[in-house]
C-alpha cells in the first residue's frame, strides 16, 4: 500500500499519530524512497513493521539552516504505536546516524551521532551552529576562561546531539 517508490505521507490518515508527527519533520511532510528501496517486513508475532527506505538525498529536519543530508532511513513502528526513525547522512560533511524516537508523552526526541567517534569537534559543531563569526566570538570566550579549543579535548561531550520538540513544531538547531 506505500506504492513503489514508497511514500511515508504524514497527511495519511491510516499512519499512527506519532509517525504521522515525526514526519511533520521532513520536507513536504514525506519521506519518499527510490523505487525498489524496501517492502515492509513484519516480525513473527506481529507486533512490529519495519521498512528500510533508500531515499534520495533530503534536508532533515526541513526548513532549518543547519540540517542533515540524509540518504537513508528505516522506520519501525510498534502494535502499541511506538515510533523509531534511524537515518543515514552527513552532517556538515560528517557521516551520522540520527535517531527520531516518540516517547510516552508524545514528545519527539532526535540524537544525531557521527558514524566516526570523535568526528564532531566544538569548532565543528559551533560552526555550523552558530556560524562560524559566533565560534570566533565563543572560542575568545573560551580561551579567556584559561579552555584552550584546540587542545584537542573538550569540556562537553561532542560526540551526539539531541534535541527534544512537540510534534508539529520545528526543530530549532
Amino acid at each position: 500500500m506505500l506504492g513503489d517508490p514508497p511514500v511515508l505521507d504524514g497527511a495519511d490518515a491510516a499512519l499512527p499519530g506519532r509517525l504521522r508527527d515525526a514526519l511533520a519533520m521532513f520536507p513536504g511532510r514525506k519521506l519518499e524512497g527510490i523505487a525498489g528501496s524496501g517492502r515492509p517486513q513484519i516480525d513473527h508475532g506481529r507486533t512490529e513493521l519495519t521498512l528500510a527506505i533508500t531515499c534520495t538525498e533530503l534536508a532533515w529536519p526541513a526548513e532549518t539552516t543547519v540540517a542533515t543530508i540524509v540518504q537513508a532511513a528505516t522506520v519501525r513502528v510498534t502494535r502499541m504505536g511506538e515510533v523509531t526513525l534511524t537515518l543515514d547522512g552527513r552532517f556538515d560533511g560528517i557521516a551520522v546516524a540520527v535517531t527520531l524516537n516518540t516517547g510516552n508523552d508524545g514528545e519527539l526526541q532526535a540524537a544525531v551521532r557521527s558514524r566516526d567517534p570523535g568526528a564532531f569537534t566544538v569548532n565543528t559543531l559551533v560552526g555550523a551552529l552558530a556560524g562560524n563569526d559566533r565560534w570566533r566570538t565563543l572560542e575568545s570566550g573560551l580561551t579567556d576562561l584559561g579552555l584552550d579549543p584546540h587542545s584537542g579535548r573538550s569540556p562537553v561531550s561532542t560526540t551526539a546531539s539531541t534535541k527534544t520538540c512537540r510534534p508539529n513544531r520545528p526543530v530549532m538547531w
